[in-house]
């Protein structure tokens, strides 16, 4: 039996997982997450009032528009239903993931596929909202261990930092982790956050990033549709959610 846990304390791990590899039948690996509440002493003073709204960020890595509403029609309908605003002059300003994350999160661009690694002076969103006494959170559902996108700089956000070796666990299966797809375990970690601080007078702000439509076919994408759909319909109404790609 394998164990892997997100941290070697244990009351302070948030995520963890379990390979039972007996001779002659296939592993099975579960997996599980939660969120371990930060302290209020711990937090930034709240330099704004708290009816500050909520910010959710959902990225989809990458994704157009019209693929978006081939690929994930339901989830298109309910943004369509809820109001949501199209912001049709939104583009891409480099040609990979690197540069095009860090225009939307610090905006400022980068010149090299190596500079969001050495961008030192770059003031990250969610930094900046950490400084102001928001709970921040930062995950993605891959593993990717180098490479330009943000992930790979590990962002210090609140929480988030626990995941980034938690989806390169048991990789045999692509996109999924254990009996879960990864997208699964992302949104309900996501949900986890939401809940653990949606009832204390003070912010949130989560960024996730899907990469199941990283891949040639096309295909993948479209096992988001039913968990987003269902996943943005029960998020809290003092919340601003953007809808995004690279």
């Amino acid at each position: 039996i394998e164990i892997w846990s997100s941290s070697s304390d244990p009351d302070q791990a948030e995520a963890a997982c379990v390979n039972a590899n007996r001779e002659g039948i296939l592993p099975r690996v579960d997996c599980a997450t939660r969120i371990v509440q930060i302290e209020e002493t711990e937090l930034k003073p709240l330099e704004s009032p708290s009816s500050n709204p909520n910010l959710l960020v959902i990225m989809i890595d990458p994704l157009s528009r019209y693929q978006l509403r081939r690929s994930l029609p339901n989830t298109w309908a309910i943004l369509k239903l809820l109001g949501f605003v199209d912001f049709e002059r939104y583009t891409a300003v480099g040609n990979n993931s690197g540069p095009n994350q860090a225009a939307l999160y610090s905006g400022r661009p980068i010149d090299s596929r190596d500079g969001i690694k050495s961008s030192g002076k770059r003031s990250w969103l969610w930094d900046r909202l950490k400084s102001k006494g928001y709970i921040t959170m930062k995950a993605e559902d891959g593993c990717v261990r180098n490479s330009n996108m943000v992930q790979s700089i590990q962002p210090r956000t609140h929480h988030g930092r626990q995941l980034h070796e938690f989806f390169c666990f048991s990789f045999d299966r692509p996109n999924c982790l254990g009996s879960k797809m990864a997208a699964e375990h992302l949104i309900e970690y996501t949900q986890q956050f939401i809940d653990a601080y949606e009832g204390i007078s003070r912010p949130w702000a989560a960024f996730v990033s899907f990469v199941d439509s990283h891949e040639d076919t096309l295909t993948l994408a479209s096992y988001l549709d039913g968990m987003l759909a269902e996943f943005v319909q029960s998020i809290p109404r003092n919340t601003v959610v953007l809808f995004t790609s690279d």
